[in-house]
């Protein structure tokens, strides 16, 4: 995954190694280990903050000018198959995650806590921003669209 300006990018592996590079010099610039094997793993829309997402469950939040993990560690994520990666919005405010809970949260960055909760009766099979608005697909074949 690049970064924005295109400057970085990040690789990570089953092997718990997150390693963000300098990608004119090729040189690593940072390296982390998530708790579990990684799943997935994105900058946020500044690039200053990368977000690491692993199999068994845990999502982490890291600075990337410096490589540190965020204090806060979000809780919600049961990991299974069809499960999309949770991902940052436009804004860089919110991260936006699924469980196999059939939920779906709203993850406020400046506190860590889950302030919006959707109860779904099947379970998030994929989710996109557009502009101000919100698609989310779930397993039973319904596609919900939101206004945000």
């Amino acid at each position: 995954k690049f970064d924005s300006s295109g400057s970085r990018f990040l690789t990570y592996s089953a092997d718990r190694n997150f390693v963000l590079w300098n990608s004119t010099t090729g040189e690593p610039t940072c390296a982390a280990q998530q708790c579990g094997s990684g799943f997935s793993a994105l900058f946020d829309p500044s690039g200053r903050k990368m977000l690491t997402d692993s199999f068994d469950g845990t999502i982490c939040l890291w600075d990337t000018t410096v490589g540190a993990k965020i204090e806060a560690t979000v809780p919600h994520i049961q990991w299974y198959s069809s499960r999309p990666p949770p991902m940052f919005d436009p804004s860089g405010r919110w991260i936006l995650s699924s469980s196999i809970d059939q939920t779906f949260r709203f993850w406020d960055m400046s506190t860590q806590d889950s302030t919006v909760v959707v109860d779904f009766d099947s379970a998030v099979t994929a989710f996109a921003y557009r502009s101000s608005s919100l698609v989310v697909g779930l397993a039973s074949g319904q596609v919900c669209f939101f206004s945000l």
